[in-house]
């Protein structure tokens, strides 16, 4: 659908690339919160999870396991996991290259990374400095979501990279959130630096 919401344009594209590598694969998902993306892959994965603060439902914990742990100090060993992800966590950690680091570190060689994050350079940041009123960091979208820094899609792709990953930042979705949250699923390369998210997909090399 070329019109869409941002979550069903966002959870198409991780859903899509989960049956396609990652059916029975053992998963972990870094900054799970209240488990609402962890949902994707109930019925694809093994599926573990770690927060800093525990909002997950009993009910959401019956479907996966539950640690509660700091994402920059994983309580696990070396290549633990066959795919690690997380969605809309970097931006929120001081030590962005250490938690990318431990991503690294606890997933297995040729495994999969997928990271994902709001875009810096995104529509509405746009149109907010064109109402002079240009984003600062750190920025405080609520009581309990502060946005230490945002990214560029080449800053995120250095970030991701510079831990050893091998892979694609991609582009997705361009539009408004909000009350609006409708934008295009698909549009012109010229769009691209507008775009909502970053997903980063990529995998740890067997030679590392």
């Amino acid at each position: 659908m070329l019109i869409s919401r941002f979550d069903d344009a966002c959870n198409k594209v991780v859903l899509d690339f989960v049956n396609h590598n990652l059916i029975g694969k053992k998963i972990l998902e870094l900054g799970c919160g209240s488990g609402n993306r962890t949902k994707l892959f109930y019925d694809a994965c093994e599926v573990a999870g770690v927060d800093i603060v525990d909002k997950v439902s009993l009910e959401r914990k019956s479907k996966f396991n539950f640690f509660l742990a700091d994402a920059t100090a994983l309580p696990f060993a070396d290549e633990s996991f066959d795919a690690v992800v997380s969605f809309d966590v970097v931006e929120h950690i001081l030590a962005d290259r250490q938690f990318v680091r431990e991503a690294f570190r606890v997933c297995a060689k040729g495994g999969f990374v997928v990271l994902g994050t709001p875009n810096r350079l995104r529509l509405s940041n746009r149109l907010m400095r064109l109402a002079g009123r240009p984003i600062k960091y750190p920025y405080y979208l609520g009581p309990d979501t502060i946005h230490l820094r945002e990214y560029t899609r080449e800053q995120f792709d250095s970030l991701c990279k510079d831990s050893g990953l091998v892979g694609n930042c991609l582009s997705i979705w361009v539009g408004l959130v909000g009350r609006i949250n409708l934008g295009l699923a698909i549009f012109p390369s010229s769009f691209a630096s507008l775009v909502q998210y970053l997903l980063f997909i990529g995998f740890k090399p067997l030679k590392c």
